[in-house]
This record gives structure tokens, sequence and C-alpha cells, in this order.
């Protein structure tokens, strides 16, 4: 079941938020809802803390931009868990798409170009964690640095009790912390790349689909063969009614997709806004070559890279679905039937409206999207610093 971005579902078990499939019934499975559960408390426990500790000490507009860009993330990952456990099923159902039906290759040239997404949504995934967990230890050294000779924690916390006067109790959060930092590090890359690679994916089946389209090409050698044209015209109409279904196929897993993950994207499109203002905000109070900055360019660095992954991969898929019509006018058309050449001007007609990921009809993905929350981010540390 799993087989389609098995690195992704492979992270998504280590957090908690995937079962194998293979343990619906047995003991693994209790114990694994027992790790999930424990997930969830440990995370929920760590972020209501900030939240509290957040609306009862913050006093000036840098406490509160200091203590905000964390646990605004924390609320996007928050988000992104319990969507991924209330949504299994309908997660399930979009992977049997994916691996069944017009998504199965046929040959080899269709094998190559479902190898050649895999491999690129694998260094993709590895970038993309490796680049996240360097800011996760940046954050952690930095505060090393910074924090634990005066014993405060990565975020402010309210507590029962006090870290300044209780060693055991200081280290204890602390470390609990870095924890929490690296799975939530973890849990963004899982997520970010489930959406992103899923969209990739429908990417590289239009690819397919353009490639199939030659069959009908084959259908116009045969009729120069055979002097039969009822064999012809029927050869032209499974091989049409097969593509008009793959087309079909295609739309409706994109169309799933977004019913799953749309609100989790436009969460994530404006908690990374607000975040990467914030982040943008604390950057320039802070000195050029302090310890704290590396941490923030790293974090900044980590934003606008998960933002990227997602608008790219929904760019791509937006650019392939528009470009099938291209490719069905420069096949060889001419000879084919009228009742073929007719439901080919349908699928033309349907990706003049090319597939696009969007949120709540609000955000569309593309890299438009992506500049305009730079421009956003941009314009919002403006105001925060002229309000300073």
């Amino acid at each position: 079941m799993t087989k389609f971005l098995s690195g992704i579902f492979l992270l998504l078990s280590h957090v908690g938020l995937w079962q194998p499939c293979h343990w619906a019934a047995s003991w693994k499975a209790f114990i694994y809802k027992i790790f999930t559960v424990w997930n969830f408390i440990f995370f929920f426990i760590d972020m209501g803390s900030q939240i509290f500790d957040y609306f009862q000490l913050c006093e000036n507009l840098s406490d509160y931009a200091d203590n905000s860009f964390i646990l605004l993330t924390m609320v996007g990952i928050s988000i992104k868990m319990i969507y991924m456990i209330y949504n299994r099923r309908n997660i399930i159902e979009l992977l049997k798409i994916i691996q069944s039906g017009s998504f199965i290759p046929r040959n080899q040239e269709e094998d190559k170009l479902r190898h050649e997404f895999e491999n690129r949504m694998k260094w993709r995934t590895i970038s993309f964690a490796i680049f996240m967990q360097m800011g996760t230890i940046n954050l952690i050294i930095s505060s090393i640095i910074n924090l634990v000779p005066n014993r405060m924690t990565i975020t402010k916390l309210y507590l029962p009790w006090n870290t300044k006067t209780s060693f055991m109790g200081f280290w204890m959060a602390f470390i609990l912390q870095c924890i929490s930092r690296w799975f939530d590090g973890l849990i963004i890359v899982a997520c970010d790349g489930l959406v992103a690679g899923t969209m990739c994916r429908a990417a590289v089946q239009f690819e397919i689909l353009q490639f199939r389209l030659k069959d009908l090409t084959s259908c116009t050698l045969v009729k120069q063969d055979k002097t039969d044209k009822g064999d012809v015209e029927r050869l032209e109409t499974e091989t049409i009614a097969k593509l008009v279904r793959e087309h079909l196929e295609i739309i409706r897993m994109v169309s799933k997709l977004n019913s799953i993950f749309g609100f989790v994207v436009f969460s994530q499109y404006w908690v990374s806004s607000i975040v990467l203002c914030v982040t943008v905000f604390v950057f320039s109070q802070v000195q050029v070559f302090d310890t704290r900055s590396a941490m923030l360019v790293t974090y900044i660095g980590c934003m606008y890279f998960q933002v990227y992954l997602l608008c790219s991969a929904g760019n791509e898929m937006t650019s392939q679905s528009s470009n099938l019509a291209t490719y069905i006018y420069m096949c060889e058309w001419e000879d084919l039937t009228i009742n073929t050449k007719k439901s080919l001007l349908l699928i033309m007609i349907r990706t003049c409206k090319p597939l696009k990921f969007t949120s709540w009809q609000l955000i569309e993905l593309s890299i438009a999207s992506f500049s305009q929350i730079v421009r956003f981010s941009y314009s919002a540390y403006n105001v925060l610093a002229q309000s300073q």
C-alpha cells in the first residue's frame, strides 16, 4: 500500500502519524496507538505551555515576536498532525487510486518516467530533511550558548517549577524541548513531502498520458494496413475511451488530494507568511555575527524552502496539465475519425482550465504564490519595524 513515496511514509510512521496498514489487527497496532497518543500528549503539553506563557508574561512587541515564531510553527504542525490522523481512510483511498488503474506503468518508457519521479522526490525529501534538521540543530546549539547559562528553555514555558532554581527541572524541560523540536522538523518534512509528492505524481501522470497519445497515432498506421473500416473505428474508440478515463482519473486524484489537504495548505500558507515576517523582524534586532543570527538565517531559509516545495510542485502539476492540449494538437490527428476528434477536442477544452491546487478557493499553489508570500513577509516586516 505504501510503495508510493515509501520514504515519506516511513518518516510518518516514525513520528506516530501513520500506522502500517498490515498492522491492522495485531498487538503491534495497539502498541503503535499508544505511541501515537503519547506523541500527541507530549506535543500539545509543550504547545499549551507556550501558549499560556505567551498570553500571561509577554509585555511588549519584542517579547511577542521572540515567542511567536516557533509557537506559530507548532500551531501549523498541530493542524497537520490532526489532519493526518483524521483523514487516514481518505489518504488510503488516495493511495489506492495512485497505485492502480491507469497509474500503473504499461511499458519500459512509462516505468522509466515513474522511476525518475521516485528518484527526484527521494532527493527532494532528503535535501528538505537535511536543511530542516540543520535549522533544528542550529536552534539547539544557539539555545545552549545563549539560554542555558541563564537557565532558560528554547521557548518560554509555563511550568509548575522554577527552572532557575531547579537543576533537574530545567534540564528535563530543556531536553524534552530539544526532542520536540527534532520531531517537529520530521513532521514538517513528512507531511509537506506527501502533499508535494502527490502533486508531482499527478504531473508525471500527465507526461505518461501524453506518451499514451501515441497509441492514437498507431491507429492511423493500422488504417493504412487494414481495409476493414469498422475494425479501425473500433480500435480508435477503445483507445480514446481509455485516454478519457485516464484523464478523468488524474482529475479525480487531484480533487481528492485537494479535499484532504486543502485546509492544511491554507493554514500553512498563512502561518508561514506570519512566521517569516516575525522572524525577519527578530533577525533585524540581533547583531550580524551573533550566534543567534545563524539560527534565524537557517530558520528563515527552512520556511522559504518549505513554502517553495509546495508551490513548485503545484506549479509543475498545473504546467503539465495545461501542456496536454498542446501535445494533442501536435499529434497526427488529421487522419482520425470524426468521433475521435470530438473526444480529443473535449479533452483540450477541459485543459483550458488547468488543474490547480487551491486552498479554500483563496490560495493557489504556484511560483506566483511563492513570490507573493516573499513580498508579503517583507511588507509586514516594514510595518513591524516602523511600529517599534
